[in-house]
């Protein structure tokens, strides 16, 4: 997925991501992918960082949803204000 990103939008990601490491918590994060594309899709990827018994990042489980509609929906009404 990383690959498939903009350097803003991998690097708030990655800081997400390594933010909920650090506290052993939860992540939250929307991305675009396709920037160039005639339509890009917005993505919502919710998760929890998985903390070995050493304290390390084993790894992840989370969620992708795709919330183009929505954020369109919010443009047009910041648009229309």
């Amino acid at each position: 997925m990383q690959a498939r990103l903009s350097a803003k939008y991998a690097s708030r990601r990655t800081q997400a991501i390594e933010t909920a490491a650090l506290s052993g918590g939860r992540f939250r994060v929307h991305y675009q992918i396709g920037e160039g594309a005639a339509r890009p899709h917005w993505i919502e990827e919710t998760g929890v960082c998985l903390i070995g018994s050493d304290g390390s990042l084993m790894g992840a489980i989370g969620c992708l949803r795709n919330i183009t509609e929505e954020k369109e929906r919010e443009e047009r009404l910041t648009y229309l204000t």
